[in-house]
């Protein structure tokens, strides 16, 4: 080797060496969602965001299961995703590992052309719903500047234009309530429902005394409020016109279940009742 061809070398290595040194910034970026209920499936969300945060220029696929069919709204309030891979409901399975066997005798091909045209066989970053399923509070920063969900510019007029429609007035604020009642749905804590007629009090409050609209969500078959002056029943609207009313709500108040999770992402002050499940955590 001349000493000339050495020098070059010699060089090379001395830029290759110092590549290695800098740390390596991940382009691409799976997470993988599973959360149970809506409170885990938002959680996860936020977990995620605060995640790959730090690389802007990342770009991050969500994969789940579209099931209950919110999840495709959430992921879609989530800014800092780019891209989904959504399998059906009625699937066995979310995701297939030999997706990432490329060679031209791989079993299974991704029908989807992204995948070979961005290389997602080739990921920086994989997130599994273990890594994603923390104690948020644990996360260096989150608490000082979480990251926020918020409603996707393709849905979001249509949204507040259907708030408007079930009376809410774009023009005056109004406080969001959820009470989730006893023997609803699957729960494995039932003391965090209560009956919502307890609330009445607090609904006049808001309504009479502090000049402000009362929103209330809940699911289809909820406990029918009585007329009142003030308040919007949205318990038999579709789930994201009511994730729009708590996105745009002044403060939110509600029971130990999902919604209150999804107040907190959209950064919507909120206060939670009947939260006896707290003691144990």
């Amino acid at each position: 080797m001349s000493q000339a061809d050495f020098n070059q070398s010699m060089a090379w290595l001395k830029t290759l060496a110092a590549k290695k040194r800098e740390p390596r910034q991940p382009e691409k970026i799976m997470v993988f969602f599973a959360g149970r209920g809506l409170g885990g499936f938002v959680l996860e969300n936020v977990v995620a965001a605060a995640l790959v945060r730090p690389f802007p220029r990342a770009y991050v696929v969500a994969i789940y299961k579209n099931s209950p069919p919110y999840r495709e709204f959430i992921t879609d309030c989530n800014p800092y995703l780019h891209s989904e891979m959504k399998a059906d409901a009625d699937s066995d399975i979310t995701f297939l590992l030999d997706w990432f066997d490329i060679g031209w005798a791989a079993p299974v091909k991704c029908p989807l052309p992204e995948w070979s045209e961005r290389m997602l066989h080739e990921p920086d970053l994989v997130l599994l719903p273990s890594m994603l399923s923390v104690d948020a509070a644990r996360l260096a920063g989150l608490a000082e500047k979480p990251p926020v969900l918020r409603l996707s510019a393709g849905c979001e007029e249509s949204l507040l234009a259907a708030l408007e429609g079930h009376g809410v007035d774009p023009n005056e604020w109004f406080a969001c309530l959820h009470v989730k009642e006893p023997n609803s749905g699957a729960d494995d804590r039932p003391r965090r429902g209560a009956d919502p007629r307890s609330y009445l009090p607090l609904l006049r409050h808001v309504a009479l005394r502090q000049g402000g609209q009362v929103v209330r969500i809940g699911a289809p078959g909820a406990f029918p409020l009585p007329g009142m002056e003030g308040v919007i029943d949205l318990a038999a609207a579709p789930f994201a016109e009511q994730a729009a009313a708590i996105s745009r709500a002044r403060y939110f108040i509600g029971t130990d279940s999902g919604p209150v999770t999804l107040a907190s992402a959209f950064k919507v002050p909120a206060a939670v009742t009947n939260a006896l499940g707290y003691a144990k955590r």
